[in-house]
Formats: structure tokens, sequence, C-alpha cells
């Protein structure tokens, strides 16, 4: 998130550095911080995350891998590849899947 961007423009900027994809539009579909948010940085940096979590629609473009991407398509929620620790606890946190 750059300075002065809202939650809503740093979605649409990320999503289309990471993906080459333009979502005409964004629904505010949760938000997530806390604990179970921590991360540590190979390097050693450490985090907590606060994120707002957006469901893109209208989704327009080709899908452009890049250097922070690997492989990237679409996935239904019942056949999810493996996906990081922040990443499953998002799902979760906006009840898209369960870890339990």
């Amino acid at each position: 998130m750059e300075i002065g961007d809202s939650f809503e423009e740093t979605a649409h900027k990320e999503l289309y550095e990471e993906t080459g994809l333009i979502a005409q539009e964004l629904k505010l579909v949760g938000l997530a911080s806390g604990k179970k948010l921590y991360y540590k940085f190979p390097h050693g940096d450490e985090i907590y995350n606060a994120t707002a979590i957006f469901k893109a629609t209208a989704v327009k473009g080709i899908i452009k891998q890049n250097k922070e991407s690997k492989d990237l398509k679409y996935f239904s929620l019942d056949q999810l590849p493996d996906l990081n620790y922040t990443t499953l606890k998002l799902l979760e946190k906006v009840g898209y899947i369960s870890t339990d």
C-alpha cells in the first residue's frame, strides 16, 4: 500500500501488478489481523499482517506470469493447490475454506 492509497486502489494495483488482470468491481469480504497473521521473513524481518480481503468480479485481461508469481491460474475452492499459511488463514477468515 502506497501512502495516500485506499484499500480499493491498492487491491486494483496489486491485482494488475501480480497477474496482469483488471477487476471491474471489488467487493470487500473481510478484514484480517492479529497473532495468526505473524510472519518472519528468511532475512529476519518480522511483521503482523493487517489485510483487507476483496473479491474481484468481472475480471478482464490475460493472466501474465512475473518474477513474484509461478504458474498462475484459476482454481475452484475445492481443488486449491498447496497454499502458504497466510493465504490459508485469510481464506478461512472470510469463510471460503475450513482448515479444521
